[in-house]
């Protein structure tokens, strides 16, 4: 065999040798004769474009590989010796969303090992990995991995659905048909979306089981990446890892929007369809849209944003992903009475959710869901025609111009995290109950950054002449958080509205927040 690959004149690579095979025009099982060959592969400069084409997952491909391996053996039990380089590659990977840039790697041959010196990838979203090992090549068709993965802030996903950080070390183990990755990795500042809401709903239903199998971020991310590119590797692969999440991974859609933070060990086997996880996700922050009835009758306009106080999601390690469930949720306005807050509890697990309400003061069930609903007593929703209409009308402006609005501040242009655009329920009467005529009245809007991995900032505008307010959060250590805040004295003692001269000072907290998880 000689055979030789040219480009204007000159000789990129080259095929030298000798092999015995069956050339008859009868169907044969195998047409590579169990016979000694041997064969020498040489490159220089020899281009990759041809690599898209032979890979669906990949297109776009650039770069070059020079080197020279010789292969001898019989072709059950072929040996190798030489070594290949590749450098300046570059490929675009469609199901991940990110092109891979800057590859450089060199592979060294010796018998039926293959040991990858170096091997580094830059991600075009940010960020580098390397990988290193060996290569067990005594059957090609299923090739022996014993290789290490480490990642250096790798944006390894960036897509319309997700956009992910990742950084740690792993192990990829196994084999081609069979891979088994192990390690312990974070997964952190990026973006889980879905429109599985957007599609079917305008709100969404605490009691919705989908809502917290959402939480799980590698299922979610799983799904959308093995839809997109299927093969044997992916189809087979089992993940036995520790998963640390956070800082700044939020999950998103049209009435939710959240941060998670936490650990958990993941045990997945594709092929036999088994995921079974241990740990505590953390909901440190986020709202979401309580809803009263569901989207095909007309209770579905009745809505309510709600701020997430604390929250977390227990993994015990039941198949089917079926978390234990504690979140809490608070909707704060104004009573009679004086401030009133109304506490939203989800408990049970996400196949079985259970709800439950409380306030303070102490008010009867009906009263606290019509306060959440309709921003006033049960007597006065159905007595006032025009507070309950313009409560309607107020919270579907909102949620909508909040779901815009964090389209394009937080997934579009990126400028913050966090984005909520919330009502105190207040909106159509001011300080001392007189009349505002303005829809929006009672309204605040909050943005929110991380400046490092550990300190959160976050700044509220009230609509109705309050001063803005502003709070540092700084995570010390993994379950310990200071926090240092100020606000406009009156929010706490009036609906909204101008603010009279003796509440016009600001109030300082500082305060110091310890989770515990059982």
């Amino acid at each position: 065999v000689s055979m030789a690959v040219t480009s204007r004149g000159l000789e990129l690579g080259r095929l030298d040798g000798f092999l015995r095979t069956d050339l008859s025009l009868r169907r044969i099982e195998r047409r590579l004769l169990e016979d000694p060959l041997s064969l020498t592969v040489a490159v220089d400069s020899m281009p990759l474009d041809a690599l898209g084409l032979g890979f669906s997952t990949i297109r776009d491909v650039s770069g070059y590989a020079r080197g020279r391996v010789e292969v001898t053996g019989e072709p059950s039990a072929l040996l190798f010796d030489g070594d290949t380089q590749i450098h300046r590659t570059e490929m675009f990977v469609p199901g991940l969303g990110i092109r891979l840039e800057g590859i450089e790697g060199r592979v060294v041959f010796a018998g039926a090992l293959a040991r990858i010196d170096t091997l580094s990838i830059r991600s075009s979203a940010g960020g580098s990995a390397d990988v290193k090992g060996t290569l067990r090549l005594e059957q090609l068709s299923d090739i022996g991995l014993d290789l290490v993965l480490t990642a250096d802030r790798f944006r390894g996903l960036d897509r319309r659905t997700a956009s992910v950080r990742l950084d740690g070390q792993g192990k990829l183990a196994g084999s081609s048909l069979s891979p088994v990755l192990t390690g312990r990795f974070r997964l952190s500042e990026g973006d889980i979306r879905t429109e599985r809401f957007l599609r079917h709903r305008q709100a969404v239903d605490l009691s919705d089981p989908a809502i917290y199998a959402l939480i799980d971020t590698s299922a979610v991310m799983e799904q959308r990446l093995f839809a997109i590119t299927r093969n044997a590797f992916l189809q087979n692969l089992r993940v036995e890892s520790q998963f640390d999440i956070g800082p700044a991974l939020w999950l998103r859609s049209e009435g939710l929007e959240v941060e998670l933070a936490g650990e958990l060990d993941v045990r997945m086997n594709r092929a036999a369809g088994e995921f079974v996880a241990f740990g505590t996700v953390r909901l440190p922050r986020g709202s979401f849209r309580y809803s009263f009835g569901s989207s095909t009758d007309i209770s579905s306009l009745l809505s309510r944003q709600l701020q997430i106080s604390r929250g977390t999601v227990i993994f015990v390690g039941s198949p089917g992903m079926d978390p234990n469930l504690d979140i809490d949720a608070v909707f704060r306005t104004r009573s009679d009475l004086g401030p009133l807050e109304v506490a939203v509890h989800v408990g049970g697990t996400s196949l079985a959710p259970t709800m439950t309400t409380s306030s303070t003061p102490p008010l009867p069930e009906p009263e606290r869901i019509c306060y959440l609903l309709f921003s006033s007593p049960c007597l006065g929703a159905g007595a006032e025609g025009g507070q309950f209409a313009a409560s309607i009308v107020r919270e579907g402006l909102l949620g909508q111009v909040g779901n815009q609005s964090s389209q394009v501040l937080v997934g579009g242009v990126g400028l913050v995290d966090y984005l909520d655009i919330r009502s105190s329920g207040t909106g159509t009467t001011g300080l001392g109950g007189v009349a505002t005529g303005s829809l929006l009245y009672g309204t605040e809007v909050e943005i929110g950054r991380y400046l490092t991995p550990n300190i959160f900032v976050r700044a509220t505008q009230p609509l109705g002449g309050f001063l803005p307010g502003a709070a540092v959060e700084w995570s010390f250590l993994p379950d310990w958080r200071l926090e240092f805040g100020t606000e406009d004295r009156a929010r706490r003692y009036s609906a909204y509205g101008n603010s009279l001269d003796v509440f016009s000072n600001r109030t300082w907290g500082l305060m110091l927040f310890r989770q515990w998880d059982f």
